[in-house]
């Protein structure tokens, strides 16, 4: 086995204390701790870089013992767990050479992976269903949104109407769980690795940037994105059956990867035509947040990908 040097020690020493701070960080300070989530990855990966995979997985057990000690336990295996084994499959892949793309696929399977453990141990070791807690904590929490509202001057017919929105959110949330854990996941990953890649970069290390500007995906993705509207309308008079369930998460798998393809497109001819990073980045948050936008968006991805609306490629 391979001696520790000095400077290993004192380096993961100063890392697993910056991993604590980070975590405390994330659990006490509201609203920011959400934030400062998206940072404790990042000493893994130094670690994992500057010496090897062994180093970060020690740093990570010692952190997440002393967060265990110091915060609810749940939390701090959790957290440990999924937001750690970003960080040692990111210092992994990059210290392999890998292609960042790979790199936050495989980041996003650990941090799924991470999320359905510490669901599995609290039902088993507590009895809790972890999901059902939050949606229940929604629930309860729906009254108090009423009485706001009314308060602003809604009127009654106006409150049913919210009400019974809400009601439809909750139930289509329910159903496409699955699927929304593996968009979040992906998306987290990317937030991750995005981060982890202007920090290190500040301090002389470097790591593939995110590429995805040439992203496209191959025509048969095509048929899924039919087969979801095809499943979905099939089990249209009895929401509980299979082929819904199915549908359901299908359309939001495929829907999150056309309205990238929409977005990839928009932003290919914008550059072109010179409108300023800035900009564009404004206009793809109001897309993303505009339902008419973000459904003309996907189906322009729908079709880039079947006639290749872009010629070449160009960096967001």
């Amino acid at each position: 086995m391979k001696n520790i040097s000095t400077r290993e020690i004192a380096e993961a020493g100063l890392m697993t204390a910056i991993m604590v701070i980070l975590g405390l960080g994330a659990s006490y300070i509201p609203l920011v701790g959400t934030l400062i989530s998206f940072l404790f990855p990042v000493p893994l990966v130094i670690l994992s870089l500057h010496h090897s995979l062994r180093t970060g997985i020690m740093a990570l057990i010692v952190s997440a013992i002393i967060l265990i000690l110091f915060t609810e336990p749940l939390y701090g295996i959790g957290f440990s767990v999924s937001f750690g084994t970003v960080g040692l499959i990111f210092g992994y892949m990059l210290k392999k050479g890998k292609a960042s793309n790979s790199t936050i696929l495989l980041g996003a399977l650990g941090f799924l992976c991470g999320i359905v453990l510490i669901a599995f141990l609290s039902f088993i070791i507590m009895g809790i269903n972890t999901f059902d807690m939050y949606f229940k904590i929604y629930e309860e929490s729906l009254p108090t949104v009423m009485d706001i509202y009314k308060r602003l001057g809604l009127s009654g017919e106006q409150l049913e109407m919210l009400n019974k929105n809400w009601q439809e959110v909750m139930n289509l949330i329910k159903q496409a769980l699955p699927s929304m854990l593996i968009v979040g996941s992906i998306i987290i990953s990317s937030a991750n690795y995005w981060i982890a890649h202007n920090i290190l970069k500040r301090i002389k290390i470097d790591i593939p940037p995110i590429s995805i500007s040439d992203l496209r995906f191959p025509p048969v993705t095509i048929l899924g994105f039919f087969l979801s509207f095809t499943l979905t309308a099939i089990g249209m008079n009895n929401p509980k059956s299979f082929s819904y369930q199915l549908g359901i998460n299908l359309q939001v798998i495929f829907n999150v990867l056309f309205l990238l393809a929409g977005l990839l497109v928009i932003n290919f001819w914008l550059s072109r035509w010179g409108l300023p990073k800035f900009a564009r980045i404004i206009l793809f948050i109001m897309i993303i947040f505009q339902p008419i936008f973000s459904m003309i968006a996907t189906w322009l991805g729908v079709f880039d990908t079947i006639f290749k609306l872009r010629k070449t490629e160009e960096n967001i």
